[in-house]
């Protein structure tokens, strides 16, 4: 095993740890690779317990699996959607700011962001 590690050239293993240094960087949930290699890996986790379930003529606990996985791979996706919604309206209230359109418009983007933040929409 180390002897793979010390043959890699030194663009193969340094793209290799700019991936894995990447993902543990603040806001990489929201980078496309990112997100590409998560879905790689629940879909690769479903079809392996897909086939658990034939192999083991519908087994129960695989099927609870299979179901927790996807309930997972869910929340994640929804999870995602979420950041990016908070970080666009980041983006329109510093452009807002920027811009100089008055103290009005700025007020009401931030009550959006944190009640957006809260869990709360405007009409409640």
């Amino acid at each position: 095993m180390q002897e793979s590690i010390q043959d890699a050239t030194p663009a193969e293993s340094g793209s290799l740890l700019d991936v894995f240094s990447n993902i543990l960087t603040p806001g990489s949930s929201l980078h496309p690779t990112f997100q590409l290699f998560l879905d790689i890996a629940f879909a690769s986790l479903f079809f392996v317990l897909v086939g658990m379930a034939l192999l083991t003529n519908g087994n129960l606990h695989v099927i609870a699996l299979i179901a927790i996985e996807g309930c997972l791979w869910a929340s994640v996706k929804w999870f995602v959607k979420e950041l990016q919604k908070v970080q666009h309206m980041e983006k329109e209230q510093e452009k807002d700011t920027n811009s100089g359109n008055g103290a009005s418009n700025s007020d009401t983007t931030q009550q959006d962001l944190n009640s957006t933040r809260s869990g709360r929409t405007k009409e409640e």
